[in-house]
This record gives C-alpha cells, sequence and structure tokens, in this order.
C-alpha cells in the first residue's frame, strides 16, 4: 500500500488540519493508519504539529507506543524552509535517514499519512525538495488548496509539477469560514470545469477517504 503524502499549495493552507481529519476518517473506516510529520520547522522547541498528530494518535489508540522523535524525525527552531532553517544551525536535513524511516513506518501503517513542509517545491537540501521525497516514496500526494482569491494559479503551478513527475494525486479543498462565500464567486466556477475531481475536506470527506483508499 503507497503512502498518502499530504502537501499543499503553500503554508497555512490546512495540512496538518486535513492530515487529522484524515486520520479520524481512516480509523472510523476500520483502517489503523499512522499520521508522522518527518520534519518541522519552527519548533521552538516543540514541533506543535507533530504533537497534534501524536495526541491524536494515542486517543484513538493508534500511536503504537511511538514518541514525539519518531513522529517528527528532525525539527529546527527557524519558521522557514528545511534548508534554510537548518544552515542557520549549522546542520543539514538527513534525507537518506527520512526516507529510510519512513519506508520502515510504511511496512506498520494502513495506510502511512505523510506531512510535508510547506508546498510541494520547499528545499529540504538546495537542489532536493518536498516533491522528490514524496516521489521517492512512491507516494500518493494529497494536495490541500486554499479557497482564496490567488488559490488558482497556486494550485495549477503545484498540478504542473505533479504531472511533470507522472505522479499520481487527490486535491483538497480547505476553506476557512472567512473564504466560504468569496471562493463560491471567485473560484467554484473554475474548478467545475476541470476534469478532475475536487474534493471538499468539509461535506466529503467519507467520499475523499474511498477514493483514496482506492488510490493506494
Amino acid at each position: 500500500m503507497k503512502p498518502l503524502f499530504i502537501s499543499a499549495t503553500g503554508t497555512g493552507v490546512g495540512k496538518s488540519y486535513t492530515t487529522q481529519k484524515l486520520l479520524q476518517s481512516l480509523h472510523q473506516s476500520g483502517r489503523k493508519p499512522l499520521a508522522l510529520k518527518p520534519i518541522e520547522t519552527g519548533a521552538n522547541p516543540t514541533p506543535e504539529d507533530a504533537l497534534l498528530h501524536l495526541q491524536l494518535m494515542q486517543k484513538l489508540q493508534l500511536d503504537q507506543g511511538l514518541s514525539l522523535e519518531e513522529i517528527c524525525l528532525e525539527h529546527y527552531k527557524l519558521p522557514a524552509s528545511p534548508w534554510v532553517s537548518a544552515k542557520k544551525e549549522g546542520r543539514c536535513v538527513d534525507v537518506d535517514h527520512l526516507l529510510k524511516r519512513l519506508l520502515e513506518f510504511q511496512k506498520r501503517s494502513d495506510p502511512l499519512l505523510i506531512e510535508g513542509a510547506g508546498g510541494l517545491l520547499v528545499p529540504l537540501l538546495k537542489e532536493y525538495f518536498m516533491i522528490d521525497l514524496a516521489e521517492a516514496l512512491e507516494a500518493h500526494v494529497v494536495l490541500v488548496i486554499s479557497g482564496k482569491l490567488g488559490g488558482i494559479n497556486e494550485a495549477l503551478l503545484s498540478l504542473e509539477a505533479l504531472k511533470h513527475r507522472q505522479m499520481s494525486y487527490t486535491l483538497v479543498l480547505n476553506l476557512w469560514e472567512e473564504e466560504k462565500k468569496s471562493f463560491e464567486e471567485i473560484s467554484a466556477p473554475y474548478w467545475e470545469e476541470r476534469p478532475e475531481r475536487l474534493f471538499r475536506l468539509d461535506g466529503e470527506l467519507e467520499e475523499l477517504t474511498q477514493t483514496l483508499l482506492s488510490a493506494i
């Protein structure tokens, strides 16, 4: 079974929220998923997103005794790209270690949810990006898009990157309350004409979950 790699068109779009909703939905469908945030920046000192995943898995009795250090394999203080944050601390992201550990976790997950940091082209190394990590894991990408003005452009740029590498993906819309009215007017008409399905996280979660299980 392929892992699900949760990415987004940018920071603050809703990757962590989406990961948690999928974790709950998969659990309700009888699966035993794990959710990891393998690398997190802005952790000063605690990787908060990873901690939220761990706490939810503990609540659902899915954590398998994992520690926060296993949920988040590398974390850095500066809220920037991992490459910049690691450089600031005189460190370097150990991509080989990340891949090795994630492949190990994949064997004990049903399925494995991996939350990325930022968007697909966020650098882990100078010439190694989040999309490279997802591709190396042969993951199915869950691309979370924004409903704000400019969200279409951001989403299409990410889709171009995925299509260029022939990577499988599913589009998910996470609408913040203040975006709901404007989205229907400025963005929904475009997405309704697109060939790929855009799932709304709130309202179509069960159908989204079944679609993702079929894809992996």
